[in-house]
This record gives C-alpha cells, sequence and structure tokens, in this order.
C-alpha cells in the first residue's frame, strides 16, 4: 500500500451560504480546500483517487443554499471520508467577502476529532485589520496605525442543547468595538481578544494573532501569539488574494 497526500487549492463556487436574509438573497463567492491521504494498493485498475468526483460534487454547491458553513463543511468531508481509498480528509471552507474589513472567515472540519465520529469545527478567522494606538513609544500614542487580528477557535464537543455553529458575527462586533482605543502592548490586546472568545461555552481552545503590517519599513509586520491549539498551528499570512471570477 501506498500513501498519497492529495492538496485542492481555493476551489471557488457562488452559491448562497448563511442564516441572515441577504446571504439567502445574493450569492457570495466561497473558497473550498481541502487535504486528502489516500491509500492505494497499485495503480491497475483505476488505482488512485479520482479528484475529478471530488471537483464535481463541489460544482454541484453552485447557486444552491445551505444555511452555515458548518454544514457544507461536513457534507464535503462525509463526501470525501466515504470513499475506500480516502484515509482521512481535512476540509476548510471560506467566505472571503462577508466583511468589508476581514481578509476571510472559514470553517474546518477534520482537525480535530470528536464524538460519534462526528469531526469538531474550527473556525478561522483571517486578518481582520483596525486603526488603533498600540504601542507604548510616544509616536505610537499619538498616531493611530493598522492593526490586524487573526484567530483560530475549537469548538468544544456538541452538548447537544446549543447552538449547532460558532456565531463570529459578535466576534467581528467585539473587534470593531477596539477601532481607535489606545492599548499600551500586543499582548494586553490579545489577551482582551482571547477572554471574549474563550467566555464562550462553545469553545474549548483559542489561539490569536496580532500583527503591526507597518511598523518598520523593510519587515512584513512585526507580531503576536497567544493561546493553544490541539493541533500545530499553521500561521495566516498578512494579506490572501484570491483571484476574481468572470461573473
Amino acid at each position: 500500500m501506498a500513501r498519497y497526500t492529495l492538496q485542492l487549492d481555493d476551489f471557488e463556487v457562488r452559491m448562497y451560504l448563511g442564516l441572515h436574509d441577504f446571504e439567502k438573497q445574493t450569492p457570495q463567492r466561497v473558497i473550498i480546500a481541502a487535504t486528502i491521504e489516500t491509500e492505494i494498493a497499485s495503480y491497475a485498475d483505476h488505482g488512485f483517487y479520482d479528484y475529478d468526483a471530488l471537483a464535481t460534487f463541489i460544482e454541484s454547491f453552485e447557486n444552491t443554499h445551505v444555511e452555515t458553513q458548518e454544514e457544507l463543511a461536513e457534507r464535503i468531508h462525509t463526501f470525501l471520508v466515504s470513499s475506500e481509498k480516502v484515509v482521512s480528509a481535512v476540509v476548510h471552507t471560506r467566505k472571503p467577502d462577508i466583511f468589508p474589513d476581514v481578509e476571510g472567515v472559514g470553517v474546518i472540519v477534520g482537525l480535530v476529532p470528536g464524538e460519534d465520529d462526528r469531526p469538531r469545527h474550527v473556525i478561522q478567522l483571517d486578518g481582520m485589520t483596525m486603526t488603533m494606538y498600540l504601542g507604548i513609544h510616544p509616536y505610537e500614542k499619538e498616531r493611530p496605525q493598522r492593526v490586524t487580528i487573526s484567530a483560530t477557535i475549537v469548538t468544544a464537543p456538541d452538548s447537544g442543547g446549543g447552538a449547532s455553529f460558532y456565531d463570529y458575527d459578535r466576534l467581528v462586533d467585539f473587534l470593531r468595538g477596539l477601532d481607535g482605543i489606545a492599548i499600551e502592548t500586543q499582548e494586553e490586546l490579545l489577551e482582551r481578544v482571547r477572554s471574549f472568545i474563550m467566555a464562550s461555552d462553545q469553545v474549548s481552545h483559542a489561539l490569536v494573532h496580532s500583527r503591526k503590517p507597518d511598523i518598520y519599513p523593510n519587515a512584513r509586520s512585526i507580531g503576536i501569539i497567544a493561546g493553544s491549539l490541539p493541533f500545530p498551528y499553521r500561521q495566516t499570512m498578512v494579506a490572501t488574494t484570491s483571484p476574481a471570477r468572470a461573473a
């Protein structure tokens, strides 16, 4: 038996994804990625994983409605692991256009095992940009600067009584409330954000990453990471661009 890792990067569909009325009325871009661990006996007689079938399955969501990213990611994950050639899979869905001040908000399924063979969800907030007075130097207290916040949030095992999705609108609203304020250190900023996230009984782990992208002219950014995850942290980029698809 030979093992291979397949990587699907940034497969774009337009669909009606969300609980809000505007999300049910207007299609939006959704970006899907997957990492698939396969085990193949031989190359003979179609001894490979047919990723065309995965592409066709994802394309079937075009112009359809799904209420939550959790549901969408789980449906794709279930499709993948139903193949006898797939050992494991991780699926990442992402809305790149949902908030004007956020690079994207997504859900990852397959990183953390759950109960009753259902994986727990990982919420990924990428690159929310705000302006604040952040720092101990006089010029940082006198002039606001750009600050970006990313967060990786692991949901707690389903207790059966709460919502089946994490309300990231509340997190975005909390972060927007920090815009324009004065904070002396990134450490203090991170503790405020992480404390807000961990106050939810839906959350088991959280890691928050702040960055100052403009502090040094010859560095992309300087940042601090706080928190812990039950898996290795993969750093997100300051800026993520996806090619626009023609209408």
